[in-house]
């Protein structure tokens, strides 16, 4: 059956929607200002950022990146080739965008009075927001990732899919196994770990990207590409 290729009007539309979730989002960090206490700063570490934030910008920050991955693998990848570059920069930034009001609350600067002879005020910088924490792709999302592979597993398409669901997301290890195995070659299984090593969280797995591989040979050029891809 032939894919629907949505065309750029259609998208651009879509993209319409996402901003107008991300407005909600800038609305709620406003609201919250005054009545969410700040975390200290040691508490702010980057792999616990995520659940420092309220609970309902976490639900909030959740269902923006949920309808961002869908707009992405259901419809973008739908496009021509001409288009879905500029399609996809326009996602990245919204992906940006929700993350920065996510994690930056706006605050005030602290003003601390000593009082002295003479007076002197001392002006208290609010702490830098914790860096946004990196998420794999959730298990619905890869879903349809490996799903959209799978209908282009002719010539390079199936790569192309990749490459582009891997520009604005993470893997664990363990998802990265799974798309190896929907390459039938050793070589389009070597171009594959190229493209999704570099966005791979969890490096301390590695053994189990290598083991993916049947072949010795193709086991040594595996890991040749994940040496090459940590430094």
């Amino acid at each position: 059956m032939t894919a629907i290729k949505y065309d750029y009007v259609t998208v651009r539309s879509l993209f319409a929607s996402a901003l107008l979730a991300i407005m909600m989002l800038l609305g709620v960090t406003a609201l919250m200002a005054e009545t969410v206490e700040q975390q200290p700063t040691e508490q702010a570490e980057d792999s616990k950022a995520y659940e420092t934030l309220p609970y309902n910008r976490q639900l909030l920050l959740n269902k923006i990146n949920r309808r961002l991955d869908k707009l992405q693998m259901s419809y973008i990848n739908q496009l021509y080739k001409g288009e879905r570059h500029e399609a996809q920069v326009l996602l990245d930034e919204i992906r940006k965008a929700a993350n920065i009001l996510a994690y930056t609350a706006p605050v005030e600067p602290k003003i601390i009075t000593i009082k002295e002879t003479p007076q002197v005020t001392i002006n208290v910088a609010p702490p830098e927001p914790p860096a946004p924490r990196l998420r794999a792709m959730d298990n619905e999302t890869f879903l349809d990732l490996k799903k959209s592979i799978r209908r282009n597993s002719f010539g390079d398409d199936g790569l192309d899919v990749l490459k582009t669901a891997a520009e604005g997301n993470y893997f664990k290890s363990s998802q990265i196994v799974d798309i190896l195995s929907l390459f039938v070659y050793s070589d389009d299984k070597l171009k594959a770990l190229e493209i999704s090593y570099p966005k791979c969280i969890d490096t301390q797995s590695n053994f189990k990207i290598v083991d993916a591989f049947l072949f010795d040979s193709d086991k040594k050029e595996a890991q040749e590409i994940i040496n090459r891809k940590k430094n």
